[in-house]
C-alpha cells in the first residue's frame, strides 16, 4: 500500500538494487526487515550470520545450497505467489545461488529467478561477497552477474553493509537506491559521496540516532526519514550550490 510521503514510506519498486549502509547497531536490519523486505512477496534471505531463523521465523530454512535449490525448484513448479526462504549458506554456496537465480549470459540458458516469477535476493555483509580486492574470483563473478543483469531476470536486491568503502564500485553504479544511517568514518564517506555527491555525504553526516538518508540515484532525490521511517527533509542532491570536498572530512583530494 503506498501513502503519502509525510505519513510514512513508499514501498520498494520491483526488480531494483537498494543498498543499506551504516555501523552495527544503527537499524540496517530492522528496516530491511520491516520496510525494503515485505515489498517483495518472494524472497531469499542469506543468512551468513546465523541470526535470521530468529528474525524470520516464519520462513523457511534451508541449509546449504542443495536444499535451497529444492525448495526453489519446488515453488517455481508450482507458481506460488508469496514465499520466504532462509538460505544458510556459506560464500561459495551464495555464489552457486546467485549463479543458478541469474546465470552468466549464454544463449537459451534460463534464469530460474524469472521461472519463479521474481525474486528479491536479501544479502548482509554484501562486502564478503564483492570487496574491492582480494576476494575468490568465483564468488565475485557471480554476485557481480546479479548486479549487472539481475534486474532484466526479475532479480531485485536488497543488500546491507557495514563497510561500503571495501565493497567493490560495481555497487556503486548498479544501485537504484542507497540508504544510510549516520556515519564520520572518511573512507564510508567517500563512498557516499562517490554515490550521491557530497551533498547526500554531508546530509549523512548530520543524521540523529535512527535516523536514515535516502538517495534515489533515478532521480537524485534525498530523504531524511526519521526513526519511524516517516520524511522529514527532503532535498536534490545535485540541485544548486554543492558542498566543497574540502567541507567534508576525507573528501579533500577525491575524485568525486
Amino acid at each position: 500500500m503506498t501513502r503519502r510521503a509525510n505519513d510514512t514510506y513508499a514501498p520498494t519498486p520491483r526488480h531494483e538494487i537498494a543498498v543499506v549502509v551504516g555501523r552495527t547497531g544503527s537499524g540496517k536490519t530492522e528496516l530491511i526487515r520491516r520496510v525494503l523486505a515485505p515489498a517483495h512477496p518472494r524472497r531469499i534471505t542469506i543468512d551468513v550470520t546465523g541470526e535470521c531463523e530468529e528474525l524470520y521465523p516464519n520462513a523457511h530454512v534451508a541449509v546449504g545450497f542443495p536444499d535451497a535449490l529444492r525448495a526453489l525448484e519446488t515453488w517455481a513448479s508450482r507458481g506460488l505467489e508469496r514465499w520466504h526462504l532462509v538460505a544458510v549458506l556459506d560464500a561459495q554456496e551464495s555464489a552457486a545461488l546467485a549463479a543458478t537465480l541469474v546465470p552468466i549470459y549464454r544463449p537459451g540458458k534460463k534464469a530460474l529467478s524469472a521461472d519463479l516469477g521474481g525474486v528479491c535476493l536479501e544479502c548482509s555483509e554484501l562486502d564478503v561477497y564483492l570487496p574491492v580486492s582480494g576476494a575468490n574470483a568465483t564468488v565475485t563473478a557471480a554476485w557481480t552477474t546479479v548486479l549487472a543483469r539481475g534486474r532484466h531476470a526479475s532479480c531485485s536486491i536488497i543488500a546491507a553493509t557495514q563497510r561500503p568503502a571495501q565493497v567493490a564500485r560495481i555497487v556503486t553504479s548498479q544501485a537504484s537506491r542507497v540508504i544510510a544511517f549516520a556515519t564520520h568514518e572518511p573512507l564510508d564517506v567517500q563512498w557516499l559521496a562517490r554515490v550521491g555527491g557530497a551533498r547526500y555525504a554531508r546530509a549523512v553526516r548530520e543524521l540523529g540516532p535512527f535516523q536514515s538518508a535516502w538517495y534515489h540515484a533515478g532521480s537524485g532525490r534525498v530523504e531524511v526519514r526519521n526513526p519511524d521511517y516517516t520524511i522529514a527533509h527532503q532535498f536534490r542532491a545535485h540541485d544548486g550550490k554543492d558542498f566543497s570536498q574540502t567541507e567534508i572530512p576525507g573528501l579533500a583530494g577525491s575524485d568525486i
